[in-house]
């Protein structure tokens, strides 16, 4: 299985103490919760939105859209769909 590692890297100390596991070949943006331990990141190629857990460096839930435009998440399919914004800054 092809996946990417999201580095963690101490800036104070400029080094890389860690890394999170994705399984996905193109992450396209992350963006920071700021006030919770989430990070949300778009993989492209998967064609859905990973929000990950900072603390704990896994992969909490996906959601996205299934073929047919409606939304879907991955693992359990009787579960509410959470919405997920991606944005851009220009």
């Amino acid at each position: 299985m092809e996946f990417s590692l999201i580095d963690i890297v101490d800036t104070s100390a400029r080094k890389r103490v860690g890394e999170i596991k994705v399984d996905s070949t193109n992450i396209e943006a992350m963006t920071i919760e700021k006030n919770s331990p989430k990070l949300f990141a778009n993989t492209r190629d998967k064609n859905v939105v990973g929000a990950i857990d900072r603390e704990k460096k896994v992969v909490l839930r996906r959601a996205g859209q299934s073929s047919n435009g409606l939304p879907r998440q991955d693992g359990d399919p009787g579960a509410p769909v959470e919405t997920l914004l991606h944005g851009r800054l220009t």
